[in-house]
């Protein structure tokens, strides 16, 4: 997604303090050490403090960075040069401001978006390649599923860009709500509903509140995906509004797999049938 300094710092309600407002960033990155030239770098606060690497971003060809203060020796338009610095309240918020306004530019794209206790990177890896296959698609790099990924993956995305293959994860209660209104979904996918996280999200019916808030999201015109084998995802389903494709191995499902063997080289030979005909 190519985007000026000012219509960045319009979406993060933020301004341009130093620099060209017209300067382009067509990428965007929280590592100094991953910055492509024409990046904006976003300065965020973890356990390391991203001000304190703006000028290695710069370094290595970012043309503009998101910052909540300007980095010590960045003061004056000599050491800048024609990078911009828009600055702002939060620079993750801001993040996450950005790619919801480059989602509403992203009108034909569809978005998949895929969560559950386990199992949802090489899921994502596996729709990403399906898809890909006659699609232009942009998924998410490894497992960057929360509030700092999915805005980078959504930013990566371009006119181009026929689907957008999307990890959620969730921590606490509320998380995938987040997500999900940053992305806007039209295809969910649930991997399973399992243990991980637990005990910050109030046990297994915490899980299942939180994992249900993706298919809460979903509209009426989208489509979750499901483990028709799960005891627990009738308690799930319960949470949307879309049409449901169950998918298992036992009976009372959609999609049902019934052979899956691995070579020698781990590669998967499957047997599905489905509601459009058998799948070899």
């Amino acid at each position: 997604m190519r985007l000026t300094a000012s219509e960045v710092a319009a979406a993060a309600s933020g301004e341009v303090v130093a620099g060209d407002p017209n300067t382009v960033f067509d990428s965007f990155s929280n590592d100094s050490r991953a910055v492509r030239p024409g990046a904006c770098f976003v300065a965020l606060r973890d356990r390391r403090d991203g001000h304190d690497f703006v000028t290695a971003a710069f370094a290595a060809g970012a043309v503009g960075a998101i910052v909540n203060r300007i980095p010590e020796g960045l003061g004056d338009p000599a050491a800048t040069g024609t990078r911009a610095i828009v600055r702002v309240d939060d620079p993750g918020r801001a993040l996450m401001a950005v790619a919801t306004a480059a989602r509403a530019r992203l009108e034909r794209v569809r978005v998949v978006a895929i969560t559950g206790s386990t199992g949802k990177t090489s899921t994502k890896d596996l729709t990403a390649a399906a898809l890909g296959a006659g699609l232009v698609v942009c998924a998410n790099p490894e497992s960057f599923n929360n509030e700092i990924g999915l805005p980078l993956t959504l930013l990566g995305a371009d006119e181009l860009t026929d689907v957008l293959v999307t990890e959620m994860g969730a921590r606490f209660a509320g998380n995938i709500a987040e997500l999900c209104a940053i992305a806007r979904p039209e295809i969910g996918v649930v991997t399973n509903v399992g243990l991980a996280h637990a005990e910050h999200l109030g046990g297994p019916d915490g899980v299942i509140a939180v994992k249900g808030e993706l298919l809460a999201a979903l509209p009426r015109a989208g489509l979750a995906v499901v483990d028709g084998d799960d005891p627990l995802t009738p308690r799930l389903i319960a949470r949307g509004h879309a049409p449901v494709l169950r998918c298992g191995s036992g009976p009372g499902v959609d999609v049902r797999l019934t052979r899956c063997t691995l070579d020698d080289e781990l590669r998967a030979a499957i047997v599905a049938k489905t509601p459009w005909g058998t799948v070899n």
